[in-house]
């Protein structure tokens, strides 16, 4: 009985979704991650904080400003800036924001 009253109650659900009309959803990739070989933090002027990423030692480099926003996290504990390691290469991943391309996230 108890399984036949389960049947009923989700074959209702499904008709009522069915009777909503056509049900779409868009999902969107907000962010996007770059796995590198080599994340170095620079002066760039003005006081101005800067992410630069490279994939290979041969790759090319992108550039990242780094914002008030900018999370920096060292094994899963979120630090401030002034502990990401200076005057060396690390490797780690950058995320981004895909519409702004800002920097949203350095792990290492």
């Amino acid at each position: 009985m108890r399984q036949t009253k389960s049947f009923v109650l989700t074959g209702l659900a499904i008709l009522a979704v069915m009777a909503m009309g056509p049900v779409s959803a868009e999902l969107k990739n907000l962010e996007t991650a770059i796995e590198a070989a080599r994340i170095t933090l620079t002066e760039a002027g003005g006081g101005r904080l800067e992410i630069e990423v490279s994939t290979c030692e041969l790759c090319e480099t992108r550039e990242f400003d780094v914002r008030n926003e900018t999370r920096f996290i060292h094994e899963g504990q979120e630090l401030n800036v002034q502990r990401f390691p200076r005057g060396r290469a690390v490797e780690g991943t950058v995320i981004y924001d895909n519409e702004s391309g800002e920097l949203t996230k350095v792990l290492w």
